[in-house]
């Protein structure tokens, strides 16, 4: 977006010129002597102004300019002798967020103002100031003169105005993956229920006419149906830690990860595993999501055992705000040269014909959990001898992170 656009500024009022008298752009006329000794006293600090990384000047009562410091030549391209004696707001073709009257009348009454303005450089291009006005008044109260301060913050403009347009698109994403879900939970999944039915069906009623090769492919794809509500499943998952999140709360994460062990039961049974965690600390979360990470975690390690497997759940010493949890197990684990590829989208490193199931988004999901979160996911592991799953994350969010998660 244009610097232009960045902020609707008022011109002055047409018919008479910024700083003349009886116009709305000059503040009233003051004694004339006065207003010289101020500017003098001024310009005798003239050496401290030339310091300065801001544009500074400084105006009589009828805008013009008396001062111009170095600061003001590289923002503007104006050099101090062709700058003095000019109307400042016509030499800028200044636009106000207000009527020059009005921000004036605030100026007498406070005796200071500040806010944003739009000037016109020599090069004929636009930069957004942070301007302050300071009024300077002599012995007897009198206004006699103005300093004008502005910081170029056009940069910072043009950045707001890029993440309002990418705030934007975020947004029409996050609809967009609403939709998906709400397409993926409904008008996918209905035919994949459909064949699973019919599938369980043939094979109940028909078996002895398909025979022992329509069995097989019956049964092939009975599978491949499975498979396919697995990955939609593992997809809605994914677009909801964005689109249907809850607010960060306190999270004692001890508590937490003992009912994902409680209702992982069944597995823990079956693999006979042994289960320990120890003291881990409270943080600032998503429980819903937070369980997530902790189920998928563990269900992997339950999932990739070895014979006795054995499962430690612990943290590290918190330190800058950010803590560390340590999901630990002694399976079968894996290639470090593949620690990226792991926590991508349905990447696996066992093929689909392997014993072990999934439809390989559980790290995805981890990951993005805590993408959310202001954390990171990273892992150990040697073939063998086990895996080592560490998650960072901040004991508190930033309140903006709050405010967005809200």
């Amino acid at each position: 977006m244009a610097v232009s656009n960045v902020m609707d500024g008022s011109k002055r009022m047409p018919g008479r010129k910024y700083g003349e008298p009886g116009s709305s752009g000059g503040l009233a006329e003051g004694n004339a002597a006065a207003g010289a000794k101020s500017n003098e006293a001024f310009c005798e600090q003239g050496a401290l102004l030339e310091l300065a990384h801001d544009a500074m000047i400084v105006r009589d009562l009828a805008a013009r300019i008396r001062y111009w410091n170095k600061a003001a030549e590289r923002l503007y391209g104006w050099e101090r002798g062709e700058a003095a004696g000019k109307i400042v707001h016509e030499l800028l073709e200044t636009k106000f967020p207000a009527p020059p009257h009005e921000i004036e009348s605030i100026v007498l009454n406070k005796g200071e103002w500040q806010g944003e303005l739009i000037h016109t450089t020599r090069r004929n291009t636009q930069v957004v100031v942070e301007s302050r006005w300071a009024l300077q008044r002599d012995a007897d109260g009198n206004p006699v003169a103005m300093l004008e301060t502005n910081r170029d913050i056009t940069a910072r403009k043009v950045a707001e105005s890029a993440a309002r347009v990418y705030e934007s698109k975020l947004e029409k994403s996050n609809r967009e993956l609403r939709d998906f879900a709400f397409m993926a939970s409904h008008d996918l999944q209905e035919p994949l229920r459909k064949l699973s039915a019919f599938g369980d069906i043939l094979g109940t009623k028909f078996a002895e006419t398909l025979g022992e090769e329509g069995l097989s492919y019956l049964e092939k794809m009975r599978r491949a149906t499975a498979r396919m509500q697995s990955l939609i499943e593992s997809l809605l998952v994914y677009s909801r830690v964005t689109t249907m999140s809850e607010p960060f709360i306190t999270v004692d994460l001890g508590e937490l990860v003992k009912e994902v062990v409680h209702d992982l039961d069944a597995a823990i049974d079956e693999t006979g595993a042994n289960v320990e965690i120890e003291d881990l600390p409270e943080i600032e979360a998503d429980p819903g999501q937070i369980r997530q990470l902790f189920e998928n975690l563990i269900g992997n390690a339950l999932k990739f055992h070895r014979d006795n497997p054995h499962i430690r759940v612990y943290g590290e010493a918190c330190w800058n705000g950010t803590c560390r949890i340590y999901v630990k197990d002694n399976g079968i684990g894996f290639d470090e040269k593949y620690l990226e590829t792991i926590f991508l989208p349905f990447r696996r490193l066992h093929g689909r014909s392997s014993s072990y199931k999934g439809s390989g988004m559980g790290l995805a999901i981890c990951r993005k959990i805590l993408d959310r979160h202001n954390g990171t996911i990273s892992a150990m592991s040697t073939p063998g001898k086990g895996s080592t799953f560490i998650v960072s994350v901040p004991l508190k969010q930033c309140e903006e992170l709050k405010a967005c998660a809200a």
